[in-house]
């Protein structure tokens, strides 16, 4: 029971104060002030603090108040029980030398066996019987039981005291304790209690309260405000060590009261006392009020203590807001009165020294339970402060402030933070050529709160155009590497999230226009040149891919040094290399390389020639990705003995489109036979199949039309009926002329009859409409010339003079991390690629838009597959760099809150918007290579210099 009691208590403690409304808070104080009014002057109206006009000073004014009178309540109630004011003095000199002070409650019990009786007991029932006769008799009978009963001797000690350090025997100073006796009967031989029973010591801290007492000046408490730990008048170290005292007392003091009524009087039997009345709630002045706005117009100033810190109280004279000292006082022996007069109560109606339920048990019972009371009223009223807090700011505002609404904010301000040139922007880029259209978007698009909208993810950017100096490179196969050119942005994403929020939802999209088309690989950056693509895909034709990025925040740089420091040295080793691939990890790369102006250089085509060749280009892709031709097929090869500069483009293009239509022709004609022969093999399964009776009849149709039909599905031999020649006559063998498999297209190699290449190209055109000159004839095959395979950097070479290393970003940021970022809060962030996309597309051209789901293993690697065999025939399996490709590396961090939005202004005393403004400033001023005050607008230099001074000294 007695823990079943205390659990009641801790969910009272914990659970409450997050639960409770203001309007259960608001009747409780309203019903303690309309008491105070009581007690003060009438002149005096105290009022709830949110209901009178105050500073913000004023709520720590308030916090130490409402301590100082819940530390007189609590002395004075346990003067009661034997700590005077003497006492009390003694306690405080224990303390003030260094040493803890205990409140300590010891008891024992013993139960002897005294006495066994055995007595007759009539029962109440009696039964007359009458005898008829001359004379009629009644008889009365009656029944008597033996009962045996067992006596024994109860006894129980307790005792009360405060003793210094650790030493309960001589530093100890008794308070109260007694010794009581009494009888229990029992009707069997069994022991009502242990023979002897000893419980363990409750004790309680009571240093912190002790230290409170000064004989001067009464209780001293102040909270340190210029404390580094100072966040609101709750949350400081001060008010947090007031709150454990008071809940360390209310704890001691429910199961001591427990012990008394659960335990104790319980061994009384047939008492007849009213045990209700040491529980009844106490009355105290532990209330979080003001002077009324009309009272302090009429009260004069206070001036400053002159002992008081400086940061708690103003050296000049301040407007009275609170009960002034008198009042606390008269408050304070109201409380006193209240409690002597509940004594006095109990006085008469408990024993003073008989049986185990006397008037010295009720009394302590009626402390321990107003101790609770004292420490519930403390708590309620420091947490209303907070509340108060809470709900100005909510009005202030006009809404309680989500994290979605946050992070638009942040938007807004980056944007007046920023000079232009810096302003952080959506990542959102068009796929174009200079003097083109675009051929379709790429974009990175985080969600904004609840619902479907999303908007690009604000990033800072810094674009270098290095594609004269610097080939990035990515292998295409175990054999071939792709080495590409072109602009080089690199984007700094700096997010937030706070305890509650789950991590930022942000997808990559990408949409392609019709008749438009680009290849997109997602992967990180492995090195100073290197290019690691784990997925690919080729955009083309209104398609629309949205791929879902998860982002993995790792330690931050002090998290990570101080849980390796007290490793070995060889598991330190092994977390820093881990850890130098995690933050390589962190640079996300986005490589969009544009298919039509690769597929004019495969094909030796000049630059736009496939710009209005759209049936043109949508043949190409279809050889080159479902048959995988060989782009030397299908490209423009020049006289060995004609300059090429002599050549027009138009009879270049005429050339390329002559090379498509004969190998479509080709394809044509090799669907046509494969037709053909899997309907020979099914004529010959069905003949084959076929009753003999059927295959041997030479009745029903003319011989003429049985042998015309049986030629006409390629009927057996010269005067035999069709049955008879397909029982066991092959297929006939494919034409003599064909190539060998080698030379065929892969798809064409397996299977299927290759298609006959003796036939004759089509001749060229008597000349182009319009009169234009006839295009030359095709050139005569020639000896091809090996092509100079792409030069490889060696591994570990050095970058050019001038370039910019992108692989060098996450350990700067590792350094800038560990000295600017002082609350330790900037996460490195890995960015992953979802394993679930989503894929819009038309099948045809007025098609609907149709949805599936790309996932799982299989499926992604038939999009990678698909968009690394294009771009193997687009660049020759590598030999042909790729020009004019964007690459986009996108390093992310996160700055992560312990606590909600809310709680962070509030309870933290902290401003988020600085603290994410000073991270966002140590990202972009190493993305930038720049100071942060070359960043900002000049209006704001100051202010980030004041807030953040280590940003400064950055260079």
């Amino acid at each position: 029971k007695a823990t079943v009691s205390v659990l009641n208590w801790r969910y009272r403690r914990f659970a409450f104060p997050q639960t409770m409304a203001m309007e259960l808070i608001r009747a409780r104080v309203e019903a303690g002030v309309t008491e105070a009014r009581k007690v003060l002057d009438a002149t005096r109206h105290p009022v709830l603090a949110s209901d009178a006009q105050h500073e913000y000073s004023d709520k720590f004014l308030l916090a130490e108040f409402m301590t100082q009178t819940a530390t007189g309540s609590a002395f004075s109630a346990l003067e009661l029980l034997g700590l005077t004011g003497e006492k009390a003095a003694q306690l405080a000199e224990i303390a003030a030398g260094g040493r803890t002070v205990t409140l300590c409650f010891t008891r024992s019990e013993t139960c002897k066996f005294l006495k066994k009786v055995e007595r007759e007991v009539e029962d109440p029932v009696k039964r007359v019987s009458e005898v008829s006769g001359v004379s009629r008799t009644k008889i009365t009978e009656k029944v008597v039981r033996k009962v045996e009963e067992w006596f024994w001797a109860f006894s129980a000690t307790y005792e009360l005291f405060a003793y210094g350090g650790n030493d309960p025997v001589g530093a100890k100073v008794p308070l109260t304790g007694a010794t009581r006796t009494t009888t229990v009967k029992t009707t069997t031989d069994r022991s009502p209690r242990c023979e002897t029973q000893s419980y363990a010591d409750t004790e309680c801290d009571f240093t912190w309260l002790a230290r409170r007492v000064n004989a001067a000046r009464g209780f001293e408490f102040a909270i340190g405000r210029s404390h580094k730990n100072c966040h609101t008048p709750l949350r400081n170290d001060d008010v947090a060590a007031a709150l454990r005292a008071f809940e360390g007392l209310g704890r001691f003091g429910e199961l001591v009261r427990v012990y008394f009524t659960q335990t104790l009087f319980p061994v009384e039997q047939d008492h007849a006392l009213d045990l209700s009345q040491v529980s009844k709630p106490q009355t105290n002045y532990v209330l979080p009020v003001f002077l009324s706005d009309e009272e302090k117009a009429s009260t004069p100033p206070a001036i400053a203590d002159a002992g008081a810190e400086p940061s708690s109280a103003a050296a000049a004279p301040q407007q009275q807001v609170l009960l002034s000292d008198g009042d606390a006082q008269a408050l304070l022996l109201d409380t006193r009165r209240r409690l002597d007069e509940t004594c006095a109560t109990l006085q008469t109606t408990f024993p003073a020294d008989k049986g185990v339920i006397t008037f010295a048990e009720a009394k302590a019972c009626v402390v321990m339970r107003y101790l609770g009371g004292v420490h519930d009223a403390y708590e309620q009223g420091v947490n209303y402060i907070e509340t108060m807090l809470r709900e100005q700011l909510v009005a202030a505002i006009g809404k309680v402030v989500t994290a979605a609404d946050f992070r638009e904010y942040m938007a807004f301000h980056n944007r007046k933070l920023f000079k232009e040139d810096y302003v952080p922007s959506g990542f959102c880029y068009a796929i174009r050529r200079p003097g083109h259209n675009p051929e379709g978007v790429v974009s990175i698009e985080e969600a904004q709160g609840s619902g479907d909208a999303w908007k690009p993810a604000t990033m800072v950017t810094r674009v270098y155009d290095e594609s004269a100096e610097r080939k990035f490179r990515f292998a295409l196969s175990a054999s071939a590497e792709l080495s590409f050119t072109g602009k080089t942005y690199v984007h700094s994403y700096v997010a937030h999230r706070f305890s509650t929020e789950r991590q930022a939802q942000v997808e990559l999209v990408a949409r392609a226009k019709q008749f438009s088309g680009f290849v997109v690989l997602l992967g990180q950056i492995g090195g100073k040149d290197l290019f690691l693509p784990k997925h690919a895909f080729l955009c083309q034709n209104k398609d629309e891919f949205k791929i879902p990025l998860a982002l993995e925040e790792i330690p931050t740089p002090k998290e990570f040094k101080d849980a390796i420091a007290s490793l070995s040295p060889e598991q330190q080793r092994f977390a820093k290399a881990y850890r130098a691939m995690q933050l390589e990890a962190t640079l996300f790369g986005v490589c969009v390389i544009q298919v039509k102006p690769q597929l004019e250089k495969v094909l030796n085509l000049p630059p736009d020639a496939l710009t209005k060749e759209i049936k043109l280009t949508q043949q190409l892709l279809e050889l080159f990705i479902e048959y995988q031709i060989p782009s030397d097929v299908l490209s423009y090869q020049g006289d060995a003995y004609e300059d090429d500069a002599d050549v027009s483009g138009e009879a270049k293009l005429e050339m390329v489109k002559r090379n498509v239509a004969a190998m479509r022709e080709m394809l044509d004609e090799s669907k046509k036979e494969e037709v053909e022969a899997a309907q020979q093999v099914r004529e010959y399964e069905k003949a084959r199949d076929a009753p003999v009776e059927e295959a041997f009849s030479f009745g029903g149709a003319p011989e003429k039309e049985r042998k015309s039909e049986s030629r006409s599905k390629g009927g057996g031999r010269r005067g035999m009926p069709m049955g008879l020649a397909s029982l066991g006559a092959p297929p006939p063998p494919p034409p003599m002329c064909a190539p060998p498999q080698s030379a065929m297209p892969m798809q064409m190699a397996f299977g299927a009859a290759p298609p006959p290449m003796c036939a004759q190209p089509p001749p060229p055109p008597s000349g182009p409409p319009g009169g234009r000159p006839a295009p030359p004839p095709p050139p005569q095959p020639q000896e091809s010339q090996p092509e100079q395979p792409v030069e490889r950097p060696e591994a570990g070479a050095e970058a050019a003079p001038g370039v910019f290393d992108v692989s060098a970003i996450p350990q700067a940021l590792e350094e800038r991390y560990e000295t600017l970022d002082v609350d330790s809060s900037l996460r490195p962030t890995i960015v992953k690629i979802g394993s679930s996309w989503t894929k819009t597309f038309q099948k045809k051209l007025l098609s609907k838009p149709a949805t599936q789901q790309v996932s799982g293993k299989d499926e992604l690697k038939k999009e990678k597959d698909k968009a690394f065999d294009l771009l193997d025939a687009l660049t020759r399996s590598g030999v042909l760099a790729v020009e004019d490709a964007n690459l986009h590396v996108v390093i992310a961090a996160t700055h992560c809150f312990d606590k909600t939005l809310m709680d962070t202004v509030v309870q933290n005393n902290v401003n988020p918007i600085e603290k994410v403004e000073r991270s966002t400033l140590i990202v972009a001023s190493t993305i930038h290579d720049a100071p942060a005050a070359a960043l900002v607008k000049e209006g704001h230099v100051g202010r980030i210099e004041e807030l953040n001074p280590q940003l400064k000294a950055l260079q």
